[in-house]
């Protein structure tokens, strides 16, 4: 007994030391829970949003069969005129239901209206516009608009905006928390069937499922399966990683059992449901039910029934491998196991079970901005960064259209795929293992707000926002500068400048600071005297250059400076011809204040922005100023307008577009970048196609930047607006007819009356 006495001591004290570093070990991650959930509870996605959906009865014309079919795509409930309206419903009515109803007296020719209570949202614009109607003329055309309550005319119908994506900890996530007590019963039911039915009865881990965990590692050599509750699933989610060792095994148990001692079950199958991961949408992650429900079903997690509960159930051990969009029989198989367990435990009749086997799988939704929006999300971060706040946890109401983006997307990716598959010289580079890039960015003029940013062919490949950052010479897209500065300063020392003023072009040189700048043409082709307007449209270096040593560099800056270029600007000759670096956001301002005849206005991404509590930090309400001459500027586009009808961008009204538009195409030296910007009365947008270096790729801008920007505004639905310009009352349109190279043309241009 003796002997043994040394070893039952140190075998005590051993002990003790075992005890003493399991309670520290399980003190830690007893802290590391609490600190876990105090910092991951208060932790809510940045969301981004989309522009509200709108139907104006002055610009495209919409039928009340597109906004009901729009309004029940978005979930909408069609109910009687004598029934209440919940956010979310919509009811039709005769012109007379209407009149006697509604306090607004309808317009003559009004025979239906449509009244709808729009779905509850935090944007602070469409908050104040919760009941709007629509009133139809006979044709089934939207002929009125009306908002508030009261109801008051409006100039639209605006519909909520949707939400196109989320980020958490800078990584881009799809989450749409749901409180447990929304969350479809079915859906608690598959999910405790196929993962843990004891889930109610047991304290974070069931001895039956480590058995049978332990027993299919131990044949099948190595560890690949893991018996996880639903707490433990919990606690590898919200804690830890998902590599599989049994030290994070003996971790995972261990905080399961903590995580059951600090929160209650409804909260730890509240938040599991919210954050489990349920599949990719290209870059995004989809986490919880509540986003996975959009994603594969696009209805709202409360609509689900029994088959679509059971497929998210299926979903969610696997979301790879039962994807239902791309394993559709893994997808089928897996949800009739589900339905299966759902019977043996009596949560479902074996007749419910078999009608929802025989339910068909749902398929994807056209819309998919996740590949090039991040450039969109890149962008509006740095104006939020810029106005001194935190992204983190805000609501994002942005000006991005989901159609407008998704052509875009297409019109840049689509037009580069061509040119390396067909252009001799892009493909022998593409070859050589360079790849060509592009930008594209639109703006809706009256509002200033950005639509649409593409930043380059694929965020995957390289997150250079090239749309923000890209700082390039712009080529021709100066000229227009130029000539608006004369057209201002029309008649001051004596020189009076039109659009028909007749301009020297012909070779020339002129020295500077010791220097001879000698500009050529393109081609070295010459016209001599030609008026202005056919300068600009053929984007003539030598009459441009001319002209704007004329007029004075310093007063040519001057312009630019007013409609919004900020870079620096040096006072040379070679300013006249864009031989210089401009961001694209600044171009894109200046060709905005352009189509508002001179009246610039701040251009951003963002409407409003709040923050989780719902107060609103920031909201848009832009106001324009009138920077240059309306009557210069009227002009000018009316010169501009020839570029596109016979000029260096007829290509635009070759391919059928027949919207009034204006632009300006920009090549620079060597062909190192193509450029288009591109004007209608209600839209502005501006293309870039070259390489990140300066590699020369023999692309114009009409050959390079013009057939992307005609692609994306084919699609974007202010092109349906064919109205003209505003054009100043200060000013005429007088028609014109001329011969150029034995075809005559017939167009307007503008003179001060």
């Amino acid at each position: 007994m003796k002997k043994l006495k040394p070893y039952l001591i140190l075998l005590a004290a051993l002990s003790c030391l075992v005890i003493l570093f399991a309670g520290i070990w399980t003190y830690q991650l007893n802290s590391r829970i609490q600190e876990g959930l105090e910092q991951k509870k208060f932790l809510p996605p940045t969301e981004y949003y989309a522009a509200p959906v709108e139907f104006s009865a002055k610009l495209v014309t919409t039928s009340k069969s597109e906004l009901v079919s729009v309004l029940k795509l978005r979930g909408y409930r069609s109910r009687d005129w004598n029934q209440r309206l919940f956010p979310g419903d919509f009811a039709e009515a005769s012109r007379e239901v209407c009149q006697n109803s509604v306090p607004p007296i309808l317009p003559e020719g009004v025979t239906s209206c449509l009244l709808l209570a729009v779905k509850e949202t935090a944007d602070p614009e469409l908050s104040k516009l919760a009941l709007q109607m629509a009133a139809f003329d006979s044709q089934d055309q939207l002929a009125a608009a009306f908002s508030g309550n009261p109801l008051q005319e409006a100039t639209k119908i605006a519909l909520e905006p949707e939400l196109f994506a989320q980020y958490l900890d800078q990584q881009p996530i799809m989450q749409n928390y749901t409180p447990l007590g929304e969350i479809p019963t079915q859906c608690l039911n598959a999910v405790l069937a196929i993962e843990d039915s004891q889930f109610l009865e047991h304290s974070g881990f069931s001895f039956p499922g480590i058995a049978r965990a332990l027993l299919s590692n131990v044949t099948g050599g190595k560890v690949k399966q893991g018996g996880s509750t639903i707490t433990q699933q919990m606690v590898k989610n919200y804690f830890l990683t998902s590599e599989r060792t049994l030290k994070r095994k003996a971790t995972e148990l261990v905080m399961s059992v903590l995580l059951e001692t600090h929160s209650s079950k409804d909260q730890i199958l509240e938040t599991y449901l919210n954050i489990i991961y349920l599949g990719q949408n290209g870059p995004f992650q989809i986490r919880g039910f509540g986003a996975a429900a959009q994603y594969y079903f696009n209805k709202p997690l409360e609509q689900l029934e029994l088959p679509e509960c059971a497929m998210l159930a299926a979903v969610l051990n696997s979301p790879g491998l039962y994807d239902p969009f791309l394993k559709t029989e893994n997808a089928i198989k897996r949800r009739s196991l589900v339905l299966d367990r759902m019977q043996t435990l009596k949560m479902i009749s074996s007749e419910d079970a078999e009608k929802a086997k025989s339910a068909t799988l749902p398929t994807r939704q056209s819309y998919s901005v996740n590949e090039t929006a991040p450039y969109y999300i890149n962008a509006a971060n740095k104006e939020i960064i810029k106005m001194g706040l935190d992204p983190l946890g805000l609501k994002v109401f942005t000006g991005l259209s989901l159609v407008e983006q998704q052509a875009a997307q297409q019109a840049i990716r689509g037009h580069l795929d061509q040119l390396e598959a067909h252009n001799k010289k892009v493909k022998k580079i593409k070859e050589s293992g360079k790849t060509l890039e592009g930008l594209l960015v639109s703006a809706h003029n009256q509002s200033g707000l950005i639509s649409a940013i593409v930043g380059g062919r694929s965020y995957r490949l390289t997150q250079f926002n090239r749309a923000t950052d890209g700082h390039r010479q712009v080529g021709s897209i100066m000229k227009p500068f130029v000539y608006l500065t004369a057209l201002i300063d029309s008649g001051k020392n004596g020189k009076v400048y039109d659009p028909l003023t007749p301009l020297n072009d012909i070779p020339f040189s002129y020295r500077f600071d010791g220097q001879k700048w000698s500009p050529e043409n393109y081609g070295r082709k010459y016209f001599g005297q030609v008026p202005m307007y056919f300068a600009l449209k053929n984007s003539l270096n030598s009459a441009t250059a001319q002209l704007g040593l004329e007029v004075g560099i310093p007063r040519v800056i001057e312009t630019a400076k007013s409609l919004g270029i900020e870079s620096p600007l040096s006072p040379v000759p070679s300013v006249t011809l864009g031989a210089f670096e401009l961001y694209p956001l600044e171009v894109l301002k200046a060709y905005v204040a352009l189509a508002r005849m001179g009246n610039s206005i701040p251009i951003s991404t963002l409407r409003a922005i709040t923050n989780e509590k719902g107060l609103t930090l920031y909201e848009s309400h832009p106001e324009g100023q009138q920077v240059v001459s309306e009557v210069a500027t009227a002009e000018l586009i009316s010169m501009m307008k020839q570029t596109v009808r016979s000029g260096t961008a007829q290509g635009v009204s070759l391919s059928g577009f027949t919207t009034p538009a204006a632009g300006k195409t920009g090549t620079t030296s060597d062909y190192k970048d193509a450029w288009f910007s591109g004007i209608t009365p209600e839209q502005s947008t501006l293309v870039w196609i070259g390489y990140d270096d300066p590699t020369s790729n023999s692309l114009t801008g009409a050959s390079g930047a013009v057939p992307a920007w005609i692609s994306f505004m084919k699609k974007a639905p202010l092109s349906q607006v064919q109205n003209d310009f505003s054009w100043p009352e200060s000013v005429e349109l007088r028609p014109m007819e001329v011969d150029e190279e034995n075809k005559v043309l017939h167009f307007e241009l503008a003179f001060p009356k």
